[in-house]
Formats: structure tokens, C-alpha cells, sequence
């Protein structure tokens, strides 16, 4: 899936091939895009150590394919809906409220 699928960003960046999503830098692969949810650049090394093809980062870092955002925590939100192809958008909510019978009505 190219990056651009996963998040608005520019060119050299959308065209990327990203073969997975993680904010873990311990289980990056190749090719996968590495959200340092973290803020802390140590995490960027290890997971281009390991094979990341791009980074979503806080802050600029030193490595060539990082996307700068506001807010990490929300674009790796956007990310991984997005990559599991948006899975509420599919998904029905149903409330029950009141003083008594929910726990009834819900197991009919």
C-alpha cells in the first residue's frame, strides 16, 4: 500500500511502498512505516536500523523519509485505520439505556 493511501503527505514520500505499520521500533520489517508515538529520537535509529522505509515523526529527524506531523498519536490512528481499511466504517453501535432490563434485553 503506498504511504499516501495511509496519510496525506508529498511527493518523494507518497509514492513509498509500505509493507506494514507499527509504533513499536522492536517489530519494524522492511519496508514497513515506523509512527514514533513516543517522541524519542532513539526509537527512529532502531527502527531504520531494522528496515523502516518511513517515519512519522514529532520533530525533524536526520533521516531522509520522515513525515513531520502535529500530532503522532493521531496520525497513527489515521494510519491503522486506514490500513485495516477503515473498520467502523462497517461497524453498527447500538445503546441500551434505562433503570431496569438491559443486561436482559441485550442477551435476546
Amino acid at each position: 500500500m503506498k504511504l499516501s493511501q495511509l496519510i496525506a503527505c508529498k511527493e518523494p514520500l507518497a509514492s513509498l511502498e509500505i509493507k506494514g505499520v507499527t509504533d513499536d521500533s522492536r517489530k519494524v520489517k522492511e519496508g514497513f512505516c515506523f509512527v514514533n508515538t513516543q517522541n524519542d529520537n532513539a526509537y527512529v535509529k532502531d527502527a531504520v536500523s531494522k528496515g523502516a522505509i518511513a517515519v512519522v515523526n514529532g520533530e525533524d529527524c536526520d533521516f531522509e523519509n520522515t513525515l513531520t506531523v502535529e500530532d503522532t498519536r493521531k496520525a497513527y490512528a489515521k494510519i491503522t485505520s486506514n490500513w485495516f481499511s477503515n473498520p467502523t466504517d462497517d461497524l453498527i453501535l447500538i445503546g441500551v439505556t434505562g433503570t431496569n432490563g438491559k443486561t436482559s434485553i441485550t442477551y435476546m
